[in-house]
């Protein structure tokens, strides 16, 4: 998300630190968290490796989705309806702070229907991470599946349901 979350820059951070990925990954810290993110990776000694892009923010985030093969996000409602359309396989962390934990309630839909995996944001932790981004990268089939179960939330035709309720409400015309 724009914002960033701490609990996952944390798992990153020890990602780096301890596992070495052997996946490609692009990190987007948030604005807000960046500076703080990169102090950390300089303090703890960490070098960058190649297959591992660091970011504060991203104007390509359409460009990073649809060439990703997995997500690893928050579960606000934007960045659900991302995902679904594009039918990606996720591990969702969300934020514990959000109103009427609603976050979690996002997450759990997404996992129950077997489209994602979710950690609390107390359950989360570098090691546990990489080992469900392995496993899953690891597992066509069930990264297919996950995508398949992902799409299943998609609303394409959104915009007209919107606009065609709109016009109904201010009895533009009747439906």
């Amino acid at each position: 998300g724009s914002g960033g979350q701490e609990s996952i820059n944390n798992a990153i951070i020890n990602i780096l630190e301890n596992y070495n990925p052997s996946y490609t990954l692009v990190h987007i810290t948030g604005k807000s968290w960046y500076e703080e993110f990169m102090e950390e990776i300089k303090n703890k000694g960490i070098i960058i490796p190649d297959n591992v892009k660091i970011l504060d923010y991203s104007y390509e985030l359409p460009l990073y989705l649809s060439s990703s093969d997995l997500v690893v996000m928050s579960s606000s409602a934007i960045s659900l309806a991302e995902i679904s359309a594009l039918g990606l396989p996720s591990i969702l962390i969300p934020k514990a702070y959000t109103a009427d934990n609603h976050q979690v309630y996002n997450a759990r839909s997404y996992e129950n229907m077997g489209a994602s995996i979710v950690y609390t944001e107390d359950e989360l932790n570098g090691k546990n991470l990489n080992n469900s981004i392995n496993d899953l990268l690891n597992n066509k089939d069930r990264l297919d599946e996950m995508s398949f179960n992902t799409k299943k939330f998609a609303k394409k035709d959104s915009t007209d349901l919107i606009v065609d309720k709109i016009f109904e409400i201010s009895g533009f015309y009747e439906k």
